[in-house]
């Protein structure tokens, strides 16, 4: 990136390989060593409030998830 500031469409790439790469590597790990060491990858909401479906639709529809 070196000062320069990223596009939309490639941080949402990014984001996504991170999930892609956390999901395979979960499975790597599990079938050598029995845990997974991102867990279930759920989400920790604490104590905010969660969003409402719509929202939680335009989110990821944003993030470049296809919905169906």
């Amino acid at each position: 990136m070196h000062g320069k500031r990223p596009l939309d469409i490639n941080i949402r790439m990014a984001i996504v390989q991170v999930l892609e790469f956390a999901q395979s590597y979960n499975k790597f790990v599990n079938d050598i060593a029995g845990f997974k060491p991102f867990g279930d990858l759920r989400g920790i909401k604490g104590r905010a409030a969660a969003l409402d479906k719509s929202t939680t639709r335009w989110v990821l529809k944003g993030m470049g998830f296809s919905l169906s």
